[in-house]
């Protein structure tokens, strides 16, 4: 498909692409390409993505990018299970277990980062003193300590769970 007849259709297309990149939305490149302010130019970025031939030069222009993208994603993972095959030929176990975590991070499957507690409650903790107040809060200290220790069981018995035996041969020289 042609550029659109409407330079600034055109533009306005280019920009929400662009825009992606820096967090604009769609009233941010009406914004930028008409000089409009405000709910004015919410709606109007709103109608204007409504036009058929504005959707269709979006999509065309946007599909390389999807590509690209599903692609990297995709030859990631070809090439970690290439690795995993190989470690696994080599018995290399902990080279196994690093590229089958970092392909399911890949495929969305595992988070690095998990909250415990309501969302948020520590949020707001800048020191450990906080911290120790945010735990404690209207709870006595024992209370807080006992707490603590059951956890303290949890995460051990989680780490015991996943731990296995390995036997230590001596180094020969």
């Amino acid at each position: 498909m042609a550029p659109l007849k409407n330079l600034k259709h055109e533009r306005f297309i280019h920009l929400l692409l662009e825009g992606s990149k820096h967090g604009w939305n769609a009233a941010e490149a009406y914004r930028r390409v008409y000089g409009v302010e405000g709910h004015v130019a919410e709606s109007a970025a709103s109608r204007l993505l409504k036009n058929v031939e504005l959707q269709a030069r979006l999509a065309e222009l946007a599909a390389p990018q999807e590509r690209k993208a599903r692609v990297t994603v995709q030859s990631l993972l070809g090439e970690l299970q290439t690795t995993i095959a190989d470690a696994r030929q080599a018995k290399q176990h902990s080279v196994v277990v690093q590229s089958l975590a970092l392909a399911a991070k890949l495929c969305g499957m595992l988070t690095d980062r998990i909250e415990v507690g309501a969302p948020g409650e520590f949020g707001t903790c800048k020191t450990s003193e906080e911290v120790i107040d945010a735990l404690l809060g209207d709870q006595a200290p024992n209370m807080v300590l006992a707490q603590l220790d059951e956890l303290r069981g949890l995460v051990t018995a989680r780490a015991a769970a996943g731990a296995r035996v390995v036997d230590a041969k001596p180094m020969q020289r």
